[in-house]
């Protein structure tokens, strides 16, 4: 008799719990649906596509504002054909890396049933190669910036310095990154 109390209490039990976890993921869908919209809602579709093409206007413009902003001393300063050979040549090395990485690491069609630790590497690449590109453009742009000395505040500044923040943590010297200037002079970045 003890021992069928105690059977039903545990289905009870069960029961119970299976109540409690019902009624507050009940709790939890209806406060997220009355807090926060519906993510693959039309109106909230809408609504984050002219988010993105506004947050993308803003960063494609920031190179504009920054250097509108420049004195123009600084302005004087700036030689663009450096400039432009930097930007192309991070841009063929991204390229070409790019291609080397994905064929060398990336995922192989060929393969038919690859293990897990094949997977994770593959993506990993694919991850780092398809990041390459714009973070080699973004650093040269943040070398070509401490190399001239240049003002570098706003939105474009802080790209190119978050694009080579990482560099940072690789590196065992404080100053992590030093560039040869005129006359002998060196900055850190």
């Amino acid at each position: 008799a003890e021992r069928a109390q105690a059977e039903l209490a545990l289905v009870r039990v069960d029961e119970l719990s299976n109540g409690l976890s019902l009624l507050r993921r009940g709790i939890l869908v209806d406060e997220l649906l009355t807090r926060y919209p519906v993510p693959f809602m039309p109106q909230t579709l809408l609504i984050s596509a002219r988010e993105m093409v506004s947050h993308i206007g803003t960063l494609l413009v920031a190179p504009r504002d920054w250097y509108n902003s420049l004195p123009e001393t600084e302005r004087n300063r700036i030689n663009w054909l450096p400039t432009l050979m930097i930007a192309g040549f991070s841009i063929m090395l991204g390229v070409f890396l790019r291609r080397w990485i994905l064929q060398r690491y990336g995922r192989k069609e060929n393969t038919d049933s690859p293990s897990s630790t094949l997977k994770i590497s593959a993506a990993f690449a694919e991850g780092v190669a398809r990041g390459l590109v714009p973070l080699l453009l973004l650093v040269g742009l943040g070398l070509w910036l401490a190399q001239h000395q240049l003002h570098a505040d706003g939105l474009f500044a802080a790209s190119c310095s978050g694009a080579c923040a990482p560099l940072s943590t690789l590196s065992s010297s404080p100053h992590w990154l030093r560039l040869s200037c005129r006359r002998n002079t060196r900055i850190g970045v």
